[in-house]
């Protein structure tokens, strides 16, 4: 069955809403295509929160409420203007980068400092 990149994964989709999930080596056999296609197609529905993959194929996000994407959650959320964009218990350095550890130092004749010298 030759389909385009669209339809074959709307295929999956509805495929996984009627049987409750799909398994990519019996996709890839019914489409006559790769099992690498079949694993691509699944990786790209998943990112747009369509599916969810699971060891050997996927299931519908429906089947188990799954919430969609990290930003489409994180986009709906609000911030006050002026707030910090860390949690103030977060670890990561706010001030200044962990590479410049004071001065400089000088560079030896061939221009090459060693690291930690």
């Amino acid at each position: 069955m030759e389909l385009y990149a669209y339809e074959r994964r709307r295929w999956l989709v509805d495929q996984a809403r009627q049987a409750g999930r799909i398994d990519v080596a019996e996709v890839a056999r019914a489409l006559t295509v790769a099992k690498e296609t079949v694993r691509r197609d699944l990786t790209a529905l998943e990112a747009e929160g369509l599916l969810r993959r699971v060891h050997g194929g996927a299931i519908p996000v429906e089947r188990h409420g799954f919430e969609g994407t990290l930003t489409l959650r994180n986009s709906s959320r609000t911030r006050r203007p002026g707030s910090r964009s860390t949690p103030s218990d977060c670890s990561a350095p706010r001030s200044r980068s962990t590479l410049t550890r004071g001065p400089p130092r000088k560079l030896s004749r061939s221009g090459y400092t060693p690291a930690g010298r």
